[in-house]
């Protein structure tokens, strides 16, 4: 069971704060759209491992590496990355991937969403 724990979620704003400090509309508009990309790139994840399609994994997967990373969602970064390597073993676990994407979706969405309130 390679793929059947899921990673740790921390969100991290540190970045984003030192960018926007001066631009909440800007921030809140920003978050709101990666809140979006991840509801589209959590069921485009579950569509690729249905599809057992590899090389859409590898594209999807580094799409959403960009804002991952500048949200230092280190660890789910890294499982994403770790399917990625071994995918065909992963086709093995696609069920339990799936669930762990959807976990590590929602958790970052709810921290979006506190994220946005605290901006307001």
């Amino acid at each position: 069971m390679l793929f059947s724990t899921k990673p740790k979620i921390n969100v991290s704003y540190k970045q984003l704060n030192e960018i926007y400090s001066e631009e909440k509309q800007s921030y809140k508009e920003l978050l709101n759209k990666i809140s979006s990309e991840y509801l589209n790139y959590n069921q485009e994840i579950k569509s690729v491992l249905d599809e057992n399609n590899v090389e859409a994994y590898r594209k999807l997967r580094h799409k959403i590496s960009s804002s991952l990373g500048l949200l230092e969602i280190n660890e789910f970064n890294e499982y994403l990355l770790k399917v990625k390597e071994g995918f065909t073993i992963a086709m093995e676990e696609k069920e339990n991937i799936k669930r762990i994407a959807d976990e590590c979706f929602e958790e970052i969405q709810t921290s979006i969403k506190s994220k946005l309130l605290e901006i307001n």
